[in-house]
């Protein structure tokens, strides 16, 4: 268990933060012209009060956000943002006895997506995890978090990066869960074992794989399928996907903004506008084809229990993307 102890020292009963929906964002200075839009998407239209956190880097990038937040009307000034600095002294008091867990905060700064809000959370607490490319075009209500396991989104075929660190997990005997997108993440503290994470990542050694983003979601797959959970609703919580017709159009000329057309925004959630498509999310806003439909989507959503990705599944796949002509990998 994790210690329950927060930055300042104090401890934190469960519950304290009332009915204000915990949302953490990792992001960096690179992403504020396509996350301002988001932010603007999520805070305009959440039904939930929200209590967010913005988990930037460094002090320059907490400057920049705070200066542009005061510029911009993003609709929650009074966000937090914390640096990994400031949370480094609450990383060393709560993850003392999980090395590999406070190992994993000096790779990518994407993994402490999976860290840092351990840090900001007490046992029992929900934690709301949201990339900085997540568009809300209606009003709603988030689902109501798992007391065990995990919900994440689904994308086809998944976001397993990259393949030499598909197959340490394999080799080390884990199962993984096939479909997972990383945009939402959404659980319980305590509705998974930190000390099996921490003996997980021990055994993956993720300091191999620094550059990847993804690890992040070989991680999340793991805990998917150890410890359960749901895919949220893909009619719902909608994956921008780029499929074989997609990479075609864009061979063709065919600019993003019209692939972002194809989608059908009136009925979602929220839409993961993930890879190249959240660059066209300005220029389709000023179209007018990212639209906010501003429909009321608040009834809560089923989703469906994870697919393992079998060792010969997940072969096959690499197999099938060998074929796809370089032409259409770069698109």
């Amino acid at each position: 268990m994790i210690k329950n102890t927060q930055p300042d020292g104090s401890v934190r009963p469960k519950g304290s933060a009332g009915s204000q929906r915990p949302v953490f964002i990792v992001l960096s200075r690179h992403s504020f012209d396509y996350a301002a839009l988001c932010f603007q998407s999520l805070v305009a239209n959440s039904l939930d009060p929200l209590s967010i956190t913005l988990l930037v880097d460094d002090e320059e990038d907490k400057t920049i956000f705070a200066t542009l937040m005061e510029e911009t009307d993003l609709g929650f000034n009074s966000a937090r943002i914390l640096t990994k600095k400031e949370l480094d002294g609450a990383a060393e008091l709560r993850l003392s006895e999980y090395p590999s867990i406070l190992g994993l905060r000096e790779g990518h700064p994407c993994w402490r997506k999976i860290t840092d809000p351990l840090l900001l959370s007490a046992d029992g607490e929900e934690v709301i995890v949201l990339d900085p490319d997540l568009y809300f075009p209606n009003k709603f209500h988030f689902e109501v978090a798992p007391e065990r396991g995990v919900f994440l989104m689904h994308q086809k075929p998944n976001c397993l990066f990259p393949p030499r660190a598909v197959r340490r997990a394999f080799e080390k005997g884990y199962q993984l869960a096939r479909h997972v997108d990383i945009g939402v993440a959404q659980y319980c503290v305590g509705g998974f074992d930190i000390k099996w994470l921490d003996t997980f990542l021990k055994e993956m050694a993720p300091a191999d794989f620094n550059r990847f983003m993804h690890i992040e979601a070989i991680v999340w797959s793991a805990i998917a399928i150890k410890f359960g959970g749901l895919y949220l609703d893909r009619s719902v919580w909608r994956c921008w996907q780029k499929g074989y017709f997609k990479r075609l159009a864009l061979v063709f000329g065919v600019h993003g903004v019209h692939l972002l057309r194809l989608e059908q925004l009136s009925t979602v959630k929220c839409i993961h506008i993930s890879g190249q498509s959240k660059w066209w999310a300005l220029e389709a806003k000023k179209r007018g084809v990212l639209i906010a439909t501003n429909n009321t989507i608040a009834f809560p959503t089923q989703g469906k229990e994870y697919v393992e990705l079998s060792k010969a599944r997940y072969e096959y796949e690499q197999f099938y993307k060998a074929l796809v002509p370089a032409r259409l990998k770069a698109t």
